[in-house]
């Protein structure tokens, strides 16, 4: 990113104008990067192509265009087009194995709620809002962030015990969270992004300190591979017709570097679903250090 940056910086003098808005963008068809802070005075849309063969340096190519549009309308107009669609308020099928782990890992890390004081929770990625439901049922305070529409449109109509905020992962609404979450959580979330470290990262900006992030994910390990591979079902496991689909898979040894690359500690891990080492999701609890 720095080095997308610099280049940005070579170029941006060449692109004046005197419309008025204030923030336009570099966009290419997966990203939005506000150039607001790189950029001294206003310019008009610039398209970016971006592209890379995997040991030449990154190439960026500009497309000058006049006419003008907001930062959220051509956010709204992508958000609405490959938005992950929500159609039910229940519980996911993984909710079945993963609550009983993810309520123990939770109490390991805080003394039980009361009446008193309420533990708070952020559940980043909450989709339909129903985890988020079932953890207030237990006595937390719970805020959701999810960047479906329909998905928090659905919390909101159906879980009035929880607060529910529209917004992306990668640009999280901080003036609205503030940083005083005990917890942090993001369940089935990450094997869905593209830049995983910038949950983690961002996860932190929210949390008091000394505050935790427990993550969940599918588990891979080699057993389970191999498993996969001798009875012919890596195909399935790892499709690529499912849009919106994973495409990170994460094993101890990878969540655990992850993690440590942004200075969390005091990592552990639980397993849930089917057998010893063909596990079908690892939960992952860590500390920030202060």
């Amino acid at each position: 990113m720095e080095r997308l940056y610099k280049g940005f910086e070579i170029i941006k003098n060449h692109f004046h104008t005197s419309n008025q808005q204030r923030q336009k963008i570099f966009r290419d068809s997966f990203f939005c990067i506000s150039l607001d802070k790189i950029m001294p005075k206003p310019i008009a849309w610039i398209g970016v192509n971006l592209s890379s063969n995997g040991e030449s340096p990154l190439r960026v190519s500009i497309n000058y265009h006049n006419n003008t549009a907001t930062i959220s309308e051509q956010m709204t107009y992508l958000n609405t087009k490959y938005e992950y669609l929500y159609n039910s308020n229940q519980l996911g099928h993984h909710h079945g194995y993963l609550l009983k782990p993810l309520m123990e890992m939770m109490s390991e890390m805080l003394p039980p709620p009361d009446n008193n004081q309420k533990p708070r929770i952020l559940d980043i990625g909450c989709g339909n809002g129903s985890l988020s439901n079932f953890l207030a049922q237990q006595g937390y305070e719970v805020v959701g962030v999810e960047e479906s529409e329909s998905g928090v449109k659905l919390a909101n109509q159906n879980f009035p015990n929880c607060r529910f905020i529209q917004g992306s992962i990668y640009d999280l609404p901080y003036s609205e969270l503030g940083d005083n979450f005990d917890i942090v959580i993001a369940v089935e979330v990450i094997e869905h992004l593209f830049s995983p470290k910038e949950l983690v990262r961002n996860a932190k900006k929210c949390l008091k300190p000394n505050g935790g992030l427990i993550l969940t994910t599918p588990y891979h390990g080699y057993l389970k591979n191999l498993v996969m591979a001798a009875t012919g079902k890596m195909d399935n496991h790892f499709t690529v017709l499912w849009d919106g689909g994973h495409i990170k898979f994460f094993s101890v040894p990878t969540m655990t570097a992850l993690l440590k690359s942004e200075n969390y500690t005091n990592i552990k891990f639980k397993f849930a679903g089917r057998f010893p080492y063909l596990w079908k999701t690892m939960l992952c609890s860590s500390t920030i250090v202060q």
